[in-house]
């Protein structure tokens, strides 16, 4: 006997139904996910650890459950009789960028587990490359700073089914508008799906849509519920599209329009440009900004 075959094959069972137990007896049912032990004359669970879309067929205190449904980690509270939730677990990042660096070039790109809003998931790409394709863009007080007429920087991204960003922009004036295109899916300069804001004083004097650009030629596709105008503030503006070309976009978790196109249906980029005679005075900055 070697120390990898202690347990013989015969205290071993694999079965969907319940063997014939005998102290000592290892049962595992592949329906449940379950590994049980025949001990002191009753089944108990052996490996307190548990993958599933419902809740396993039986518990134990301390027991262990991934909610595949609801991507969650929960542990089982004997006392109280509840499944308590210790952690989430989001569909994966594509990029997200914090700018907490101050850099947007010679940056230490990294593969990491991400812990953001009381949730885990991985991040491929933390802290990217940005490439500047005109002005000049700045990093500085964990930020990314687009003051120009225009600056424009982009990062490589494949198509996602959410992005988001947060910017502030407080600084808006009557005679000049601060206008802010963000692209987050972005094939080619002829082909891309972006979010436009025309930021000016007051509401009348401003615009926001959303709209596709392909073969270099533009249509609106939403006039969006909310425009930005003075005094402006902070935002956090959501693309959201699923594999079927739906589209919604949020400000601030409230819906501004639907609509469904599949024009495009690839992406090699971000892209966030600014420009507008104001631009360059403006204050126009991302707090931060993911694809997933």
């Amino acid at each position: 006997m070697t120390e990898f075959d202690y347990i013989p094959k015969k205290f071993v069972i694999v079965s969907e139904t319940e063997p014939a137990a005998f102290e000592g007896l290892i049962w595992y049912n592949p329906n449940e996910g379950l590994w049980r032990l025949y001990k002191d004359g009753k089944w108990q669970i052996l490996i307190p650890f548990y993958v599933g879309d419902s809740e396993p067929a039986e518990k134990t205190d301390g027991m262990l459950w991934f909610d595949k449904a609801n991507r969650k980690l929960k542990v089982y509270n004997q006392k109280d009789l509840i499944w308590e939730i210790i952690g989430n677990w989001q569909l994966e990042y594509e990029i997200y960028d914090d700018f907490n660096d101050n850099k947007l070039t010679g940056r230490i790109t990294e593969d990491i587990l991400l812990v953001r809003e009381n949730a885990i998931t991985r991040c491929k790409r933390y802290r990217p490359e940005w490439e500047t394709v005109a002005g000049s863009p700045s990093a500085n007080d964990g930020a990314l700073w687009l003051q120009g007429n225009p600056v424009e920087v982009r990062t490589p991204c494949p198509i996602c089914s959410k992005y988001e960003l947060e910017f502030t922009c407080t600084d808006l004036i009557a005679t000049d508008p601060v206008i802010f295109y963000i692209r987050d899916i972005y094939k080619d300069a002829d082909n891309y799906y972006e979010i436009y804001y025309y930021m000016k004083d007051i509401d009348d004097r401003s615009f926001a849509r959303f709209k596709k650009v392909v073969g270099g030629s533009g249509t609106t596709l939403i006039n969006l519920a909310e425009k930005i105008h003075a005094p402006g503030g902070t935002f956090v503006i959501t693309l959201l599209r699923d594999s079927e070309g739906n589209f919604e976009i949020l400000k601030d978790g409230v819906s501004q329009g639907t609509c469904t196109d599949t024009s495009i249906t690839e992406s090699n980029y971000i892209d966030l440009k600014v420009d507008g005679n104001h631009a360059p005075d403006s204050d126009l900055r991302v707090n931060w900004i993911y694809g997933r």
